[in-house]
């Protein structure tokens, strides 16, 4: 079945999908799909981003999708199935959905496959997970508050900072959990013996980062926003691309005197633009110096422009639908609250934050990190020349700094350090030659707009620390 004709059946009042089969689509981002019957139903790479099936049914379905955001409170997915392709060698998952942020509040998942699924921030309030099967699932910030998990499976599974106040955990398997900062159903927070070291280590290099909370309108012209209409001087044409001499793309917009308190002045007043041409797929602009983009702080006056939108011609927006590439409007209403933790390599040791070898060796041996390779590894640390020596510690401590939720946020925010996708890049600001090293936003790849940044990279926005009004963007892959 066609997205098309689904959403159409249900909008004409039909209820009962069972058996359906739909693949490859991305129609679903935000729709009301509450009360319907999916049962047995088969959602085969399929985008159903804050979608709402509350109080649906989908018992037995299988779902390969992305499921960010979407809500399920109280919805029966008893036996539902969220992966598919398995390794043969270890019968675990190769590729799953993602369920991050997803809210399950009250929904039966008894018995269903989440095997190696992405739950990042998922809320499980008061769900029932008897005889769920959770190996190696991602539960990370999960809230599992006074869910039922009885008999469920939870082996390997990473369950760092998720909190289980209340929850039942008669007869489950935590065979090689995680469980660093995990706060227990008795409402005691479980530690591991080297979390406190490296923390101690890298505690001071956190940052404060704020998610946008948004709301699908298009707020005042000088509104934090996604897309919509921005503020333009009285006499301002629609900024244009030197190259193609199209329109380009409006991304997001900053009210730089309406953030977060903790922000006041931080990165000077007005308002912070981002347009960037996305009608000639080959531009270069990643590179900070690219006039394929547009990125400025302006001073906004009583008059502002009220030249119209244009036609945003686009070769490159992240297979949307042609009424999509003009982004949806989305005034920013709120920021939630994060810690934010630097990457191991490249930030924290350029700043002269070292490791022992006896420090590194408890690392790795902890429980958090029982890898046989790791082991070895270190066994041979003294025939080892320098070169291998880092790059052994580098992955011994970022994949406990990984393990343990102290790493820079993934998805559009706020300030906070930037998730590299590739080395450090910061520019050098053209008035005094100092690294750009303040991170203003983050731009992922189809958070809040429909864009991807090349291979599913991420877009960074950052300015230099003394002369504000030096921004630059780019952004890697």
């Amino acid at each position: 079945m066609r997205a098309e004709e689904l959403l159409l059946r249900y909008q004409d009042g039909e209820r009962n999908f069972q058996g359906i089969e739909l693949r490859y689509s991305d129609k679903f981002r935000r729709v009301d799909l509450s009360r319907a019957d999916f049962s047995s139903a088969h959602f085969s790479n399929c985008g159903l981003r804050e979608a709402n099936f509350d109080h649906a049914i989908l018992r037995n379905a299988t779902i390969d999708a992305n499921l960010r955001r979407a809500s399920f409170k109280f919805a029966d997915l008893q036996g539902a199935s969220f992966c598919q392709e398995f390794h043969v060698a270890s019968a675990l998952p190769k590729r799953s959905s993602f369920l991050g942020e997803a809210d399950f509040t009250g929904a039966n998942l008894a018995t269903a496959d989440l095997r190696a699924v992405d739950c990042q921030q998922a809320i499980l309030v008061s769900a029932a997970l008897v005889s769920a099967d959770l190996r190696g699932a991602d539960l990370r910030n999960a809230n599992f508050q006074n869910a039922d998990l009885t008999n469920a499976n939870l082996s390997d599974a990473n369950l760092c900072h998720a909190n289980f106040t209340g929850a039942n955990l008669a007869g489950a398997n935590t065979t090689d959990v995680k469980l660093a900062d995990t706060v227990l159903p008795d409402g005691s927070i479980s530690r591991y013996e080297t979390l406190s070291m490296v923390e101690a280590k890298v505690s001071h290099f956190q940052r404060s980062a704020w998610k946008p909370l948004v709301e699908i309108r298009d707020g005042d012209q000088t509104a934090s926003k996604f897309g919509g209409y921005p503020w333009l001087g009285v006499d301002e044409a629609w900024p244009i691309c030197s190259h193609c001499q199209e329109p380009m793309q409006f991304f997001f917009q900053l009210n730089l005197d309406q953030l977060p308190a903790a922000l006041a002045d931080k990165f000077g007043k007005g308002l912070l633009q981002f347009f960037y041409c996305t009608s000639d797929a080959d531009c270069e602009g990643w590179l900070t110096s690219s006039d394929y983009q547009l990125l400025r702080i302006v001073q906004p006056s009583r008059t502002p422009s009220t030249v119209g939108i244009p036609k945003i011609q686009s070769d490159s927006i992240s297979k949307k639908q042609e009424s999509e590439k003009q982004f949806h409007s989305q005034v920013i209403v709120g920021w939630q609250y994060m810690s934010d933790y630097p990457d191991w390599t490249g930030e924290v040791e350029v700043q002269g934050v070292s490791i022992t070898y006896d420090e590194l060796f408890k690392v790795a041996t902890d429980k958090i990190l029982e890898d046989s390779d790791l082991i070895k590894d270190l066994d041979d640390w003294i025939y080892m020349d320098e070169r291998e020596q880092c790059s052994v510690q580098d992955m011994v401590v970022a994949e406990f700094m990984i393990d343990a939720a102290m790493m820079p946020f993934e998805g559009d925010k706020l300030a906070g350090w930037p998730h590299w996708v590739q080395a450090v890049e910061y520019p050098r600001c053209p008035t005094c030659d100092n690294a750009m090293n303040t991170l203003i936003f983050e731009l992922a790849s189809d958070d809040h707009v429909p864009f991807t940044w090349g291979d599913l990279g991420t877009g960074y926005i950052l300015q230099c620390p003394e002369h504000k009004e030096q921004v630059a963007c780019l952004w890697q892959c």
